[in-house]
């Protein structure tokens, strides 16, 4: 079973990493990185051979899933941040 330790040195460079990357980019940007990850998490067996249980092309998968969780959480902090903005302004201008 993995540790704490162990699941943040999965999830900082597979995946925070490049949601923070993937903020700075367009919602359709974001889309088609969720996309490209979901076709190649699914469709890499279709057109590679991924060889025996000791072959390093059987992360390739989980590469393209964490590139599509990335872009998720890139979309959901996106509409996170819009959504408090929006209420600040809101009570901003209530007061005022």
């Amino acid at each position: 079973m993995a540790t704490i330790f162990e699941t943040l040195l999965f999830l900082a460079p597979l995946i925070i990493l490049p949601a923070g990357l993937l903020l700075l980019i367009r919602p359709v940007g974001r889309l088609v990185f969720f996309i490209i990850g979901l076709i190649f998490f699914v469709g890499i067996e279709f057109g590679m051979e991924l060889g025996g249980p000791d072959s390093p092309a059987l992360i390739l998968p989980f590469v393209g899933l964490c590139v599509s969780l990335a872009a998720v959480l890139a979309e959901g902090l996106t509409r996170m941040f819009r959504m408090a903005s929006k209420l600040a302004n809101k009570r901003r201008r209530r007061r005022s």
